[in-house]
Order: C-alpha cells, then sequence, then structure tokens
C-alpha cells in the first residue's frame, strides 16, 4: 500500500473502533412522555396569533404581487407578439 493509502486505513480502523466503543443511552417512549410533562412552551399563545395573522396576510400579499406579475407578462407578451403580426400582415401588402 501506499504511505497515503496505508493513513487512511489507520485512520479509517480508529475511527470504527472509536464509534464502537461509543453507548449511546437508550430512549424509550417514558424519556419523552416525561419530557413532554415537564417542558414548557418556549412561543406564547399570543406570538403564534401574530405569526398566524402575519404568515395569512402575506401569502395573500405575495399571491396578488404573484398574479399581477402573471398578468404583466402575458399583456406585454402579447402585445409584443400582436405588433410583430401586424407588422408582418402589413409588409406582404
Amino acid at each position: 500500500l501506499t504511505p497515503s493509502v496505508n493513513i487512511v486505513t489507520q485512520i479509517s480502523h480508529k475511527s470504527t473502533v472509536l464509534l464502537q466503543r461509543i453507548q449511546l443511552p437508550s430512549n424509550t417512549k417514558a424519556d419523552f412522555d416525561n419530557v413532554l410533562a415537564t417542558q414548557k412552551p418556549t412561543v406564547s399563545e399570543a406570538d403564534l396569533n401574530v405569526y398566524e395573522k402575519f404568515t395569512k396576510e402575506y401569502v395573500l400579499y405575495v399571491f396578488v404581487i404573484h398574479m399581477l406579475a402573471v398578468l404583466s407578462m402575458y399583456l406585454i407578451l402579447s402585445f409584443a407578439l400582436g405588433a410583430h403580426v401586424m407588422t408582418d400582415v402589413s409588409d406582404q401588402r
């Protein structure tokens, strides 16, 4: 083996050995139930209401802006294509 491959192999082996020695605690449903029973909410009900109101208003605003942009592009393209067609028809005479 080349020196670099040998070093990578050694590091990989050491990592595997270390990972095998790590003991993760077992988590049970009782552990989660205990946390849920003792944990306080991190966001107040009033803050949630403000967030929901803002989201509803902002989503409507973004939707309206998006639809106006789409309509504008449609009108611009329609006018450009219409003007182009008119030019082509007048050139044929």
